[in-house]
């Protein structure tokens, strides 16, 4: 049997993630989360074929997927900004759309665009 580590192909990309949200938000992000960079279709195949990434509150877990549509980075600013706003009941709630769109978005700008 294959080593499941290697079927997902986990690439951590926490230390960038970190310094992404320290460009992004005064505060630093909140300790004990790992960031990872996957294939999609680890991400797909459990969360739906059109997700990218995905935030895994209980393991404290960001999954972004590579090689998407959607460019990584973009995806993994996303996803931080579900981590800003873990207690919103509503997935991108208007609190998420205010950390997105209005704050990273704005920080970003055409960063957003490229690849991890």
């Amino acid at each position: 049997m294959a080593n499941p580590r290697r079927l997902l192909r986990l690439r951590n990309i926490t230390e960038i993630a970190r310094h992404t949200w320290s460009r992004i938000w005064p505060e630093p992000m909140p300790s004990g989360w790992k960031v990872y960079l996957v294939r999609k279709t680890v991400i797909q195949s459990v969360h739906g074929r059109q997700v990218c990434g995905v935030t895994l509150a209980r393991s404290k877990t960001i999954l972004v997927g590579r090689n998407t549509g959607h460019y990584s980075f973009e995806t993994l600013v996303h996803e931080l900004a579900h981590l800003r706003t873990l207690e919103e009941q509503i997935d991108h709630g208007p609190r998420w759309q205010h950390e997105f769109n209005s704050v990273a978005r704005t920080t970003l700008g055409s960063e957003l665009a490229r690849h991890i």
